[in-house]
């Protein structure tokens, strides 16, 4: 009888509520997943996204100050200046894929940006026409491995991600000008040549060539693959317009 009771009994309280009831063990959170990034374009796709209903839906913007300030470090994959355009066709941010551009619309009353948007080491890249507006805005660098360039916006930042692939002929590298402890956009290359003799190469922040008359090169004739390192600065082309370009062996 008491068994049969019993069940009865734990209903009916449940029902009425319980005041010293013991209060519910919370349950064990599970693993934390990673977050993804989203990419600029995301985020503008998101903030753009139209309003509830009963609610004016705000204009949209461009992209947003979070948006082309948060760097990518790579650019976008591309193989022809085609497949680059700007994120902001009066702006002219960041150079990103095609696809992702905005559309086009009257640039009445803004400031112009000199600048390119092109397809660059196989990268949409920006080339400021003023290398100097691409200087970092923090200072403290002593050394060129802690500046690091976002291709995509053609801007340097103290600390970042800097391997992000070698400079084969010509890019954008960031160096630290010690005296200011600023981090400064430079254009690295093209370096004509003559011959092997007249290339050499710098390893860091970006993997690039430059002239043999800069910086003697660390191997003293035409590296052997895998023997006298992995990596070469070459002379190539034809006739006048031959450039020092890196070409490199997986040893």
């Amino acid at each position: 009888m008491a068994q049969s009771v019993l069940p009865v009994l734990l209903v009916a309280l449940a029902a009425v509520g319980c005041d010293r009831c013991p209060a519910p063990v919370p349950s064990t959170p599970g693993p934390r997943l990673p977050v993804p990034v989203a990419s600029p374009a995301a985020i503008v796709s998101v903030a753009a996204a139209p309003a509830a209903a009963g609610t004016s839906a705000p204009s949209a913007a461009p992209a947003s100050a979070a948006a082309r300030a948060a760097p990518t470090w790579r650019g976008e994959y591309c193989t022809s200046d085609e497949q680059c355009a700007w994120d902001d066709p009066c702006q002219k941010w960041r150079c990103v894929a095609a696809g992702e551009a905005a559309a086009p619309r009257a640039c009445a009353g803004e400031p112009a940006r000199a600048a390119t948007c092109a397809c660059v080491e196989s990268m949409c890249t920006r080339r400021p026409a003023d290398l100097a507006s691409g200087a970092s805005a923090a200072s403290g660098c002593t050394g060129d491995e802690q500046c690091a360039v976002d291709v995509a916006s053609g801007t340097c930042h103290l600390g970042g991600e800097t391997l992000i692939g070698p400079i084969h002929e010509q890019g954008p590298v960031c160096t630290c000008n010690r005296g200011s402890g600023r981090c400064e956009l430079l254009w690295s290359g093209p370096v004509p040549c003559r011959s092997w003799r007249d290339c050499s190469w710098v390893r860091h922040p970006r993997l690039r060539p430059v002239p043999a008359t800069v910086v003697p090169r660390p191997v003293p004739r035409q590296v052997r693959p895998c023997r006298d390192g992995e990596i070469d600065s070459l002379c190539v082309g034809q006739g006048t317009d031959k450039l020092c370009r890196i070409e490199g062996w997986s040893c």
